[in-house]
């Protein structure tokens, strides 16, 4: 069985939901890993596709990035074996210019080293572009991003750019993890 960090954590059936009530056409993930995440909302999902990027590269370029998890072929492999091929693409790119692939996605699902630059990043391209929910994992500050100076995006998420077009929850499991969820005014 293959899991997140976040999805093994007790969200997966929260996460489950929030799609199956959306009834999204297009659902778009930036960071595959082994694609756990989008087999879940791709079950969750009726008629529509997800598009998963990811670099999978070994290793980010430097601090406070996390050796990768990401595994092209092993992705491949689990989306093979929930036979979902049809209903899920993958993409070697780099997220942060996915955006440039849609006009309009109905779900934005955020799975990267989440801190405060790159959801910045990622928020400035892509909140015009989305019609439903962006999903973030994270939104807590944990023992491990205290311990290495992690900047944490909850001050993106008060920029007006956000603030102005989306209402956010934070679900917290634990000390550890958190589910944010942007629902589209």
């Amino acid at each position: 069985m293959i899991t997140t960090s976040y999805i093994g954590k007790g969200f997966k059936k929260l996460i489950a939901g929030l799609v199956e009530i959306c009834d999204p056409k297009t659902i778009v993930e930036l960071g595959t890993q082994q694609g756990a995440s989008a087999i879940l909302m791709a079950k969750a999902m009726g008629e529509g596709h997800l598009y998963t990027y990811d670099l999978f590269e070994k290793r980010y370029p430097k601090p406070p990035y996390a050796p990768t998890r990401a595994d092209f072929i092993m992705a491949q492999k689990n989306i093979a074996a929930n036979k979902l091929q049809k209903k899920i693409t993958i993409r070697k790119k780099d997220a942060f210019w996915a955006y440039k692939d849609f006009k309009k996605v109905d779900i934005l699902h955020i799975d990267l080293c989440n801190y405060n630059e790159n959801v910045r990043l990622v928020l400035s391209k892509w909140y015009t572009k989305v019609n439903k929910l962006i999903l973030l994992e994270g939104g807590i500050i944990n023992k491990w991003q205290r311990e290495k100076r992690f900047k944490p995006f909850d001050r993106v998420l008060n920029m007006p750019f956000i603030k102005n077009n989306y209402e956010k929850i934070v679900i917290k499991k634990d000390n550890n993890y958190a589910l944010t969820i942007l629902i589209r005014k």
